[in-house]
């Protein structure tokens, strides 16, 4: 598995660093040796040491003996060296270039190109990827794949504590994510003025956090084990991104919501939609307080997407 991104670190706690960690975990539980190559400057948890070697630059993977498929995370320096009988995945994320200069075009994109036309698979964690890929960076259609992110296996989540801290029993929104603008948490005082039975739960940091309300609990970032927990607490999950923000992602906030059966009130952005989440036609808090209360009464039927299962959908079918 290789990461030429300098700016993730395989130990750090945002959702690219979460995502490393787990395929890596994951390609290791079916059964494959892994060998974790990552770029220098970043750092490989020790809790991963059972999983394969600990690795900084391309040079040193290349000099691994036994490599038979490289699992890489796409980025514009990405591409490990070529060798004899090694196969390339890439998995995109995100269109490095592209997400850099947003909303504006790049100027040059033939460093990504190349990456992703010489792979023998690519696998795109969102559909506006897959379109991006073939349309744009000219990758054969037939190699390319749509392959949503995935949430640990873990127990259900156990909300009462959290329902504790709250100090409510009423309906309850959930959000979970980083703060910043695009992922749209500003629009929850207001939602929650519109919505005066319910309460709110908000883990997560960054520079533009929701206002102060007297019904909504701000938790900052919390541990990744108690995010089931939080999750579970909650009736309804929301995921108010943004609809000027980039268009490529696969919301985890939607499959972590899922993962402990709840409606998810989401905008048309990303793939939300495809994920399972109820669509508000506008960003109005009238429209999203309508699909709050219509998504409160929905039943909670759980959707477990695991990183397991992301592997096996990237195996299936492989020579």
């Amino acid at each position: 598995m290789w990461s030429a991104d300098p700016g993730i670190r395989a130990d750090g706690p945002s959702g690219a660093s979460e995502h490393l960690r787990e395929v890596a975990s994951a390609l290791g539980r079916a059964g494959h040796t892994v060998t974790s190559s990552i770029a220098r400057g970043a750092r490989w948890p020790v809790g991963l040491r059972t999983v394969g070697t600990r690795l900084s630059g391309a040079r040193q993977w290349a000099a691994t003996p036994d490599v038979e498929l490289v699992w890489e995370r796409f980025h514009p320096a990405s591409r490990a060296p070529e060798r004899a009988g090694v196969r390339r995945w890439v998995e995109v994320n995100a269109p490095v270039s592209l997400e850099r200069a947003w909303p504006r075009e790049p100027r040059d994109v033939g460093r990504e190109r190349a990456v992703l036309q010489s792979a023998e698979r690519v696998f795109c964690v969102s559909r506006w990827l897959v379109g991006w890929a073939v349309d744009v960076m000219g990758v054969p259609a037939e190699r390319v794949r749509w392959l949503p992110n995935g949430v640990p296996d873990h127990p259900p989540g156990d909300g009462a504590v959290m329902r504790q801290r709250l100090g409510s029993s009423g309906p309850t929104l959930v959000f979970v994510g980083s703060m910043h603008r695009w992922q749209g948490a500003s629009i929850l005082p207001a939602l929650l003025e519109a919505l005066p039975e319910f309460h709110a739960l908000v883990a997560g940091d960054g520079p533009d956090p929701p206002r102060s309300h007297p019904r909504l609990l701000a938790l900052g970032r919390v541990p990744a084990d108690q995010v089931p927990d939080l999750c579970a607490a909650g009736d309804v999950g929301v995921a108010p991104y943004d609809p000027l923000g980039p268009p490529w992602y696969c919301p985890l906030k939607v499959l972590r919501y899922r993962a402990e059966g709840l409606p998810v009130v989401a905008t048309d952005t990303g793939d939300c939609a495809a994920l399972g989440a109820r669509v508000v036609p506008d960003r109005s808090v009238e429209a999203w307080a309508a699909a709050c209360r219509e998504a409160l009464g929905a039943p909670r039927t759980g959707y477990r997407r695991s990183w397991d299962d992301v592997i096996r959908e990237a195996f299936a079918g492989a020579p």
